[in-house]
């Protein structure tokens, strides 16, 4: 069984600026101080405009450094259409650059050190980042969010474990079979508006909670809102750098949301791209595949991911990657 872990944001906005190695949403993008990157914001894959920054994950593997970024556009039609959301990866080995506390970090795990009573509730101590920490931190100012910036916790989910796979092909067929089994059992023409995989999972929520907004498990399986696309798979299956298997790794909820809140001198001001103000992203999941084989580059090299965009209206649509 591959490990879930759930992402809920602080309550408190940041009090300082996160650095490379933390996860939160809002403020600026951050990445290590000696490398030039993301000089410009990267442009929407549907009206071509300036996409902005929602958040960003440290997700190191085999002791690497390595972030996800998510950007999305405002445009209320791109975010009909599903092609709205861009996710970039960037990992470096930066040998000069590690600390004792990437060290800790397990392999393929969404982890940022157990906490002092040992639960399974995984917090950062944000107000002691280390002198080096800080150093090799760099915020991308001229990117940052029209969201104010609140750190991400991290619990163990405890009600649910998912399935390790080693590949997209099985899990897919999994959910086909499951959709023409409810389809021939109860005579439904449309099985694409929640499945049974989620409406199990929302069951399983604490209600105290709620849904998590960020849902990650490296090799475990994806829940969809809707029934995934028949046709289009085959060109996501696989890496297009080394052609090794693509495997689920984090995805989205729309309670995300919750968490978006508006910088006061941003939400002034009024345009025909800003953002939706009650409920800024109108999506019912976005999921991020990547490389089973951790294909990337220690280099310096931006790595679009694969995402998979589920619309409130059951569409799926498939952005980057290729």
């Amino acid at each position: 069984m591959s490990t879930v872990f759930c992402g809920f944001p602080d309550e408190e906005v940041a009090q300082q600026q996160p650095s490379v190695i933390d996860s939160y949403i809002g403020g600026s993008p951050t990445t290590f101080s000696n490398l030039e990157l993301f000089s410009s914001a990267p442009l929407c894959p549907t009206c071509a405009e300036p996409m902005c920054f929602i958040l960003q994950l440290y997700c190191p593997i085999d002791n690497n450094h390595r972030s996800l970024y998510f950007h999305a556009c405002p445009n209320k039609e791109c975010q009909n259409s599903g092609r709205f959301f861009r996710v970039y990866s960037f990992a470096t080995d930066a040998p000069e650059q590690k600390s004792g506390k990437i060290d800790a970090l397990p392999t393929n795990e969404w982890d940022f050190g157990p906490d002092d009573e040992g639960e399974s509730k995984m917090e950062v101590d944000h107000s002691s980042t280390s002198p080096v920490e800080s150093r090799i931190s760099r915020p991308l100012n001229n990117l940052a969010s029209p969201f104010k910036c609140f750190y991400i916790n991290v619990l163990e989910d405890e009600v649910q474990g998912s399935p390790r796979t080693g590949n997209l092909f099985s899990w897919v067929m999994d959910y086909r079979a499951e959709a023409e089994f409810i389809e021939e059992d109860e005579k439904i023409e449309d099985v694409s508006v929640l499945t049974p995989l989620y409406s199990q999972h929302m069951a399983s929520r604490d209600p105290s909670s709620g849904l998590e907004p960020i849902r990650y498990a490296f090799e475990g399986r994806p829940i969809f809102t809707s029934a995934p696309p028949s046709d289009e798979w085959e060109p996501q299956l696989h890496c297009s750098k080394c052609r090794r298997s693509r495997v689920f790794e984090v995805q989205l909820f729309p309670t995300i949301n919750n968490y978006l809140r508006f910088k006061q001198n941003r939400r002034a001001k009024v345009s025909a791209r800003t953002f939706n103000t009650v409920w800024p992203l109108s999506f019912s999941t976005v999921i991020v595949f990547s490389c089973q084989g951790n294909c990337r580059s220690t280099s310096g090299e931006w790595v679009e991911e694969c995402v998979l965009v589920q619309t409130e209206e059951g569409r799926s649509v498939f952005v980057g990657g290729n």
